[in-house]
C-alpha cells in the first residue's frame, strides 16, 4: 500500500510538472503548482514515516512498463523509506519555501516546470531497486582513474603524455 502512495505521488509530480507548462504564465501559477508540491510531498512524507516507524514488511512491485521482458521493479524496505522520508522532507520545506519566494518571481514559466519534474527523479530513485542506484551513485562519486596516475603532480593536473607513461607503468 505505502509502494502504491509512492508511486501515485510521483505520477502527481509529473502531472504537476504538465500542469506547470500549461498554466505557467498565469498570476496563480506558482501558488498552485508549489502548494500542490506541498500537499503531495506531506502525503509521501507521512506515509513513508509510518512505514519507517512501523517497521512494516518490504513491499514489491514489478509493472509492464520499459522492455517488454523485464518491466520496471519497485521496492519499498527500510533503507529507501528512510530516503523517501529525506527527499518528502526537503521537498516540502522546499515547496514551504518557494510558496513566498515564488510570488515575487517576474516569470515563474521557467522555473515551475523544472521544480515539480525535479522532485521527480529524487522520489523514484530510491524505490527502483535500491542496490542498483546505491552502487551507481557510489560509482559515480569514486575518483577517475586520472587522479590516482595525477596525485602528487603540478597543481594544474598532468600533461597527456605523463598520464600515457604513468598509465602504461601501472
Amino acid at each position: 500500500m505505502t509502494l502504491t502512495i509512492a508511486l501515485i505521488c510521483a505520477a502527481a509530480l509529473l502531472a504537476l510538472g504538465v500542469l506547470a507548462i500549461i498554466i505557467g504564465r498565469t498570476a496563480a501559477a506558482s501558488r498552485v503548482i508549489y502548494g500542490a508540491i506541498v500537499v503531495v510531498a506531506t502525503v509521501s512524507l507521512v506515509v513513508a514515516l509510518a512505514h519507517f516507524l512501523g517497521v512494516a514488511d518490504p513491499e514489491s512491485l514489478t509493472l509492464p512498463v520499459g522492455l517488454p521482458w523485464l518491466g520496471a521493479h519497485f521496492r519499498l524496505d527500510p533503507l529507501s523509506t528512510f530516503f523517501l522520508i529525506v527527499v518528502d522532507l526537503g521537498a516540502a520545506t522546499a515547496s514551504i519555501f518557494a510558496l513566498g519566494y515564488g510570488s515575487h518571481e517576474p516569470a515563474p514559466g521557467r522555473i515551475l516546470p523544472f521544480f515539480a519534474s525535479t522532485c521527480l527523479p529524487l522520489r523514484i530513485l530510491p524505490i527502483c531497486w535500491p542496490r542498483r542506484w546505491m552502487s551507481t551513485i557510489m560509482l559515480a562519486s569514486s575518483p577517475p582513474k586520472t587522479a590516482r596516475y595525477c596525485s602528487g603532480r603540478m597543481p594544474g593536473g598532468c600533461s597527456t603524455a605523463s598520464w600515457h607513461r604513468d598509465a602504461q607503468a601501472a
